[in-house]
């Protein structure tokens, strides 16, 4: 007979209120009361963990943005000065070489990395290791003896550096300093470099005040986002969240945002209210209870009990508290009760009616809610606005804990749908960047000489290019300029990726240009010269690359090369082993105009080869950050033995390097050319040529 359950609770209702409603009504109040509260509460404290937790997430964003920012300034740092210093050991090299006396060269120097300028007015300055400047474009600092000058903070700029400098060789600082042209203080972040030969302390800086503006703006966004997510989060009738930080500055609330409430009192003791809610911070679990108006209806009378839970972000110094009054989390409670008479008098009377009338449309709802839940598994969220209306709906037409239950679905689908939404934004964009960078890692890759072989009965050559992105700045070229002429070049870009792409195809289209036009005898030398000059052209990101260019007569073993700026290759031999092929350093291609190269020669005997590299070999880390090294890279060398084909040679060096970084992430592009000639006998030597 009772086997539904519809007709199982009507008869335990029945039973229940005739027999128990006196018991009932004396114990299901207080019980009610402790349930509902804390059930209150725990959502309160839950929600206020929520916050807290999504400020954690937007700050670890907002430090990774920060420190990635700084790790690039850095870089930026450390080249600019490179450069500066190469500028001024080729002013060096003069005084050596007699063609200036050491003052004329210094002055020299000075003088030009006076006038360099980079970024937003950026420059580079030198001083002596007595604080004397001897390099700055700032009229009031060039020339002065700066030993005592200090930032607007007191702090001992020149002598610091100065101290880094010669403790380190080299190493970063920062202080503030007032920009060229500007008035206001920014903190700067400098890098400097001991040049040992003269005692000179080179540096430059750049202001960072862009990374605190990007994180004041991101800051804003996370106070927006807050905003709305406060907006949407209810604590009993009228409870809500708001948001202040360490000077007592309202951030977020619903009627004192962007006012500084330090001096706020609390009515009844006379504290200051908000110095309260601070100790408080430090058990956020605990709530702390205190007496407050009831605007609009009770403005003036500070009677009302009241809860709040703090908790505490110290990274940013905000302090985020959840409130609500204490009548309203005894409402339900109340309101509980009376419908408890009231429904006992009546159930008493009618309780068939009503019971079935209760167990009806809570059942109803739950079936109801339960086949919407179904229904949205089963279209995959196709049919979302017409499930979320429903559910809507059955929220709308009651106060329980099903249309809570109900509310809270829908506010649920309604999240997932946003995020499903962004997560097929983000997918798609990282799949189309995905595609184009192997879409441009596909045609780089083509622009290398494909096989990257070449055998002929006087010579052979191998060589390898392995980015250490999608893309990269490395590249090598190998081409016959006649008959009997072999142009063999390879080259590093500064900085990786996209940009390094570029200016590599860039210069090696020039290169290749170039070589078809030329037919002078330093064939090398002035090729770089020339393309030094057409690189410089339009050139406003300051990009370079380094390259070592050699030409090979395949009949007789003749060598013509020059530098700018790269690793020297080595030669290896039966009788040599292997060696370092003197060359001269020279400018990287694309930094200034009009700078010429010195052309060098050699003659390599049958059975030697040439193993040129790029810095991506030297300098490939372990997981404990030690590079291979420039010794590691000859003891392969020597070890290979010296007749082995020039891809065996290749490889053996390649799995050293792979070895030797296992378990670390390649920093840079690892390329490799070698070439053996295996022509006739000749008379081995180097011939420098002007």
């Amino acid at each position: 007979m009772f086997t539904s359950f519809r007709s199982k609770m009507l008869l335990l209702i029945v039973g229940i209120l005739v027999v128990s409603s006196a018991a009932i009504m004396a114990l299901t109040g207080t019980e009610v009361t402790r349930v509902v509260g804390r059930t209150t509460r725990d959502a309160a404290r839950n929600q206020l963990s929520l916050v807290k937790l999504d400020i954690e997430n937007q700050y670890k964003s907002i430090v990774y943005h920060r420190e990635y920012a700084l790790l690039r300034y850095k870089e930026q740092l450390r080249n600019l000065v490179a450069v500066v210093i190469a500028h001024i050991d080729s002013c060096e090299r003069l005084y050596e070489a007699g063609v200036l006396t050491e003052n004329q060269a210094k002055q020299f120097a000075a003088e030009s990395v006076r006038r360099f300028k980079f970024g937003n007015n950026d420059y580079f300055f030198i001083y002596d290791e007595k604080g004397m400047n001897i390099s700055h474009p700032d009229p009031g600092l060039h020339k002065k003896d700066l030993w005592q000058y200090r930032d607007v903070k007191g702090k001992y700029v020149v002598r610091d550096v100065i101290k880094t400098a010669r403790t380190r060789g080299s190493g970063f600082d920062s202080f503030w300093h007032i920009r060229l042209g500007e008035n206001k203080p920014v903190e700067k972040l400098s890098y400097v470099e001991l040049y040992r030969k003269w005692n000179w302390i080179v540096g430059t800086g750049v202001y960072i005040d862009d990374i605190q503006k990007d994180e004041d703006v991101k800051i804003a966004r996370v106070l927006s986002d807050l905003k709305d997510t406060f907006s949407r989060i209810t604590i009993g009738k009228t409870g809500y969240f708001y948001l202040f930080d360490d000077r007592k500055q309202m951030l977020l609330h619903p009627e004192r945002a962007g006012t500084n409430v330090a001096g706020v009192k609390d009515p009844v003791r006379g504290t200051n209210h908000y110095d309260d809610i601070v100790r408080a911070s430090a058990t956020p679990g605990i709530p702390f209870v205190y007496l407050w108006n009831k605007p609009p209806d009770h403005p003036n009378e500070y009677r009302f009990l009241k809860e709040g839970y703090a908790d505490y972000f110290a990274p940013l110094g905000w302090y985020v508290v959840a409130s609500v009054y204490k009548d309203e989390i005894d409402a339900p409670v109340k309101k509980i009760v009376t419908w408890q008479i009231v429904l006992t008098i009546t159930i008493i009377v009618l309780s068939c009616l009503l019971a079935l009338f209760l167990v009806g449309r809570m059942t109803g709802n739950l079936k109801l809610l339960s086949f919407y839940a179904r229904s949205l598994s089963r279209t995959d969220f196709h049919m979302v606005d017409e499930i979320r209306a429903g559910i809507k709906s059955l929220a709308g037409k009651s106060k329980d804990e099903i249309a809570g239950l109900a509310d809270a679905f829908a506010f649920m689908i309604g999240s997932l749908t946003g995020y499903i939404e962004k997560l097929k934004e983000t997918t798609a964009a990282k799949e189309k960047i995905e595609s184009e960078l192997k879409i441009a890692h596909e045609i780089q890759m083509s622009m290398v000489p494909h096989p990257p072989g070449l055998t002929r009965e006087t010579f052979g050559l191998f060589a390898v290019l392995e980015p250490a992105r999608e893309v990269g700045g490395d590249f090598y070229d190998f081409f016959f300029i006649d008959d009997t002429r072999l142009c063999l070049v390879i080259g590093d870009v500064t900085d990786k990726g996209v940009p390094a792409a570029l200016f590599m195809a860039r210069s090696k289209t020039v290169i290749r240009l170039l070589a078809a036009a030329e037919r002078g005898p330093a064939f090398a030398s002035e090729i770089l010269t020339k393309a030094n000059n057409v690189l410089c052209e339009e050139n406003d990101h300051v990009m370079f690359t380094t390259i070592f260019l050699a030409v090979l007569n395949v009949e007789t073993g003749e060598l013509d090369y020059a530098n700018a700026g790269h690793n020297p290759p080595y030669l290896m031999g039966p009788d040599l082993g292997a060696m370092a092929v003197p060359v001269t350093p020279g400018r990287p291609l694309g930094i200034r105009r009009e700078t010429s190269f010195k052309g060098q020669a050699m003659v390599l005997s049958q059975g030697q080869a040439l193993f040129m590299f790029t810095d991506g070999v030297t300098e490939a880390m372990d997981s404990e950050g030690r590079l291979f090294g420039e010794e590691r890279l000859l003891f392969t060398l020597r070890r290979t033995d010296p007749m082995t084909s020039p891809e065996d040679m290749a490889h053996r060096v390649l799995d050293a390097v792979r070895a030797h970084s296992a378990g670390s992430i390649q920093s840079d592009d690892i390329t490799m050319l070698c070439v053996r000639y295996l022509g006739p006998a000749a008379f081995p030597g180097m011939v420098e040529k002007a």
